[in-house]
């Protein structure tokens, strides 16, 4: 069965982060942020690009499976409810299959893992993405990791 990671960078310095991928044995780090920049130091996209290069690991960014900004706007002001959010991303989801078939084909050549910001992957979009990943690839096994 083919491992697939989710790991959100929150609770994580880079030093943590990148001990826990190399832990794993992880090749691709896969960014689904909708924009790949962060008030957390080395977690930006040229941070992590440059950080993945030195830890042997290649960077991917696949930013139309990032949380739109007018769902994560409607989010701040308190607009949608977690179930809300939940079904009108996967509705969003649902008009990038080219993104999510890339995604497919990055976790079926290596050993990937899927990251965002939030620890939780329950609050966190990629729960959803890899949910959604799951049932077209039968044989992958989501490992989430702290």
């Amino acid at each position: 069965m083919k491992e697939i990671f989710s790991i959100g960078y929150e609770t994580h310095t880079p030093l943590t982060f990148f001990a826990r991928l190399k832990r794993e044995g992880v090749e691709c780090l896969i960014d689904v942020r909708n924009v790949p920049a962060s008030r957390k130091p080395g977690f930006s996209k040229k941070a992590l690009t440059a950080a993945c290069e030195e830890n042997g690991i290649r960077y991917v960014h696949l930013q139309k499976l990032g949380n739109p900004k007018n769902i994560r706007d409607k989010i701040k002001v308190g607009k949608l409810t977690v179930d809300e959010w939940k079904r009108e991303f996967e509705k969003y989801l649902g008009s990038v299959p080219e993104e999510l078939d890339r995604l497919i084909e990055l976790a079926t050549g290596r050993k990937s893992c899927v990251m965002c910001l939030e620890h939780s992957h329950t609050l966190c979009h990629r729960d959803i993405i890899l949910r959604a990943l799951g049932r077209t690839m039968k044989t992958a096994q989501i490992v989430y990791l702290e």
